[in-house]
């Protein structure tokens, strides 16, 4: 069945009528498009931005994760590791800044900002990240998980498990 619709074969495939498009970020952008949220242009911009930051927020701490779960730490220079970990912590606090004065990654509505990038910070906080010296985004956490669409798209065994102690302190 997706195969008829995206020739990769892969999700996230996405019908809207008898619009198709395909990759998370497209649908993003589509669904933003159709289903306006914002007042005006700026704040539009604003939501583009923060959905194609997403991106960087991803490679970060990939730098770091990567290596940790793949248990192969002992093979990065502690030196390159420290560097690592302080690009992930720029990055997290290059968001907690985003986030001053505002509910939302994007402002104070709720946007596809905020469903690109709820993903990646639920599963820093599964992982263990310790947020309270970012304290916007220990809000913004605990605001979104709040949501029953986070709620409802977590994976099943968030709900049975604790978080794992694997970033801690970035």
């Amino acid at each position: 069945e997706i195969l008829a619709i995206n020739p990769r074969g892969q999700v996230a495939t996405f019908k809207h009528g008898g619009n198709i498009v395909n990759e998370s970020i497209g649908i993003c952008f589509y669904l933003e498009h159709e289903f306006k949220n914002q007042d005006d242009g700026k704040s539009y911009a604003t939501v583009v931005q923060r959905v194609i930051e997403a991106e960087n927020l991803m490679k970060q701490p990939r730098q770091v994760l990567a290596p940790i779960l793949q248990g192969r730490v002992d093979k990065i220079d502690p030196e390159e590791m420290s560097s690592r970990k302080k690009g992930f912590s720029d990055e997290l606090m290059l968001w907690n800044g985003y986030l001053a004065g505002r509910k939302y990654v994007a402002g104070d509505n709720f946007s596809m900002a905020d469903i690109a990038v709820i993903p990646l910070f639920a599963i820093f906080f599964r992982l263990g990240l310790n947020v309270t010296k970012y304290s916007n985004l220990n809000t913004y956490l605990d605001t979104m998980m709040k949501r029953d669409s986070v709620k409802n798209t977590a994976p099943p065994h968030w709900k049975t498990t604790e978080p794992q102690n694997i970033i801690g302190d970035i």
